[in-house]
């Protein structure tokens, strides 16, 4: 009831002589090494090693003993030891009042059957204590069988830093140094981070239709669309369709829409006044929700030959339009002409953002999709304008491609107060089209902070931050990182293959604040590694697959 495995006279490297040993294995699982005549053991190693790279070191270069001739070295399993693996989840980023499933693995080492409780718990960094815990029971884990436990939903607070930490409680464990398991999460908030989608909208829409224009009421979003026939789709978040309506007879399409304000009342079921640009013309519609139909209100003579991008603002009661790299224009209802600004950027759609009500005065905004290609590798970008100076400011929301490479923002629209943010939403074509929300700012914010490490970096920053952007990396794609850290440092990077050798490493000069930061992926076989980084109190290791 064992196997033999023998290896007789094998040569030493340096030709010293010959050694004769052999292994035996149990059905237990026990392992025994039997050395019948070794020439040499002053510098031996000796340990086992499972097919999926676990392994255990007994003897290293003639520690803890020399292995002679005539001696044996034995492996064998306890009778109960049980291992908290990994906590799987969470870990990393977490969007903040959204409930996150807690779950880690568990490994029976030992020779018998054990039921015990495990209890999980989520320690908040700032105050040191626990802000959430769970007991459950695991019953029948039996030798060598590997479980996930799950212990339900957490629901992580506002730019917290977590340790979560997961341990079981059986009472005769042979070694307690693997009882317990550790990750580290956050829910601290920056620009850009996604916080609804994405939504695949060929689904949804038919993939033979282009989407454009895009508005959303807090519950519906309303999206124009180009195709053999023009089409306004009205959805709700969870993407039912409520109904869909030929735009008429409008050239091109809509290619992006505005508001002037919503009956929330719902008294008439009217949208109204909606605003969508098309050629040379901007119509002014109701769009009646209760009887579904479209009725036209009247239309402006914009200043432009084609009109392209399209946002109005509740503050001036003002549009503005622009048309690819055409300047920004600014006129009242009536079409006669306020402002021109200058525009270096390919402007696609358009939105208005409120933005801080600072007493006696306001400092709104509008947001620009100028489908650039930017660092993550996509050409989904959206700049901000600031409406009051007529000027760019110095904040872009970068999208990291979600499908393929080639995706690029079209229609946006800014919702002050969506689920406790404000967030901005992007409509990306590519294959397929989604819908997606990046996180601006809390909805109750009253100044603009990018990204939001000012408020963090007394309370809550004493743990630098890390996020992986693109998990999945193609023909060459650099892995991009962000990076939150309360203070300027070098970080060393490290890449490991699978295999645990180190590919590749190097030093990122990080600053202050939420920075995006890349490593050249070149050379880099196809296949699982891990990238390791360690800052002065901290290190990070996520796991990327490389595809070709």
């Amino acid at each position: 009831d064992y196997a033999v495995i023998e290896w007789h006279e094998i040569p030493e490297v340096d030709e010293w002589g010959y050694n004769t040993f052999e292994a035996v294995l149990y059905p237990d699982g026990n392992i025994v090494l039997n050395f019948k005549e070794i020439v040499r053991y002053s510098d031996e190693t000796v340990g086992i090693q499972a097919s999926d790279g676990r392994s255990l070191q007994y003897v290293f270069d003639g520690e803890p003993f020399e292995v002679q001739s005539q001696s044996c070295v034995e492996f064998y399993r306890v009778e109960h030891e049980v291992a908290t693996v990994e906590v799987i989840e969470p870990e990393g980023h977490l969007i903040p009042w959204r409930p996150v499933p807690v779950r880690a693995r568990v490994l029976n080492y030992g020779r018998s059957t054990e039921s015990f409780g495990m209890r999980a718990e989520a320690i908040d960094t700032a105050s040191g204590l626990v802000a959430w815990a769970s007991t459950i029971l695991v019953e029948d884990l039996a030798p060598g069988e590997e479980r996930t436990v799950e212990f339900g939903s957490f629901t992580p607070g506002r730019d917290s830093v977590y340790i979560i930490r997961a341990y079981h409680t059986l009472q005769e464990d042979f070694n307690p140094s693997n009882d317990t398991a550790y990750s580290h999460a956050n829910s601290i908030m920056s620009l850009g981070d996604v916080v609804f989608g994405p939504m695949v909208l060929d689904s949804l829409i038919g993939s033979d239709m282009t989407p454009y224009g895009l508005i959303f009421d807090g519950t519906l979003f309303y999206l124009a669309a180009s195709g053999d026939t023009n089409m306004l789709f009205v959805f709700d978040t969870s993407g039912a369709m409520m109904f869909h309506l030929p735009q008429g007879n409008t050239g091109f399409g809509w290619r992006d829409m505005a508001w002037q304000a919503i009956d929330t009342g719902m008294v008439n079921g009217v949208l109204d006044t909606l605003f969508v640009s098309t050629d040379s013309v901007i119509y002014k519609l109701g769009v009646d929700v209760l009887m579904v139909g479209i009725d036209t209100l009247g239309f402006i003579d914009g200043p432009l030959s084609f009109h392209r991008a399209l946002a109005y603002s509740v503050w001036t009661m003002h549009l503005y339009a622009a048309d690819l790299n055409s300047p920004i224009y600014e006129f009242d209802k009536d079409g006669l002409p306020v402002r021109v600004m200058p525009n270096p950027h390919p402007v696609e759609a358009a939105t208005w953002d409120p933005g801080f009500d600072l007493g006696d005065s306001a400092q709104p905004f509008l947001w620009f999709s100028t489908g650039e290609s930017n660092i993550l590798g996509s050409n989904i970008t959206v700049r901000q304008f600031d409406e009051l100076n007529g000027t760019y400011t110095d904040i872009v929301i970068y999208g990291n491609p979600v499908f393929s490479s080639n995706e690029t923002s079209a229609g946006i629209d800014f919702v002050k107060d969506f689920r406790g943010f404000s967030v901005l939403f992007v409509v990306v074509r590519g294959n397929p089209d989604y819908l997606i929300g990046y996180f601006v700012r809390y909805a109750d914010q009253t100044r603009d902070v990018y990204p939001s490490i000012e408020e963090n970096r007394s309370v809550h920053m004493e743990y630098p931050t890390l996020s992986l952007l693109n998990p999945t990396l193609k023909g060459g794609q650099p892995l991009t990182l962000r990076f939150t850290s309360p203070y300027p440092q070098p970080v060393k990077f490290k890449i490991y293959d699978i295999s645990g050798r180190c590919v590749r490493e190097g030093v990122l000069k990080v600053k202050d604040g939420t920075g995006i930061y890349q490593i050249g992926s070149e050379g880099l076989k196809s296949g699982l590694h891990f990238v390791s980084v360690e800052s002065y109190s901290k290190i990070f290791v996520h796991k990327f697959l490389v595809i070709p």
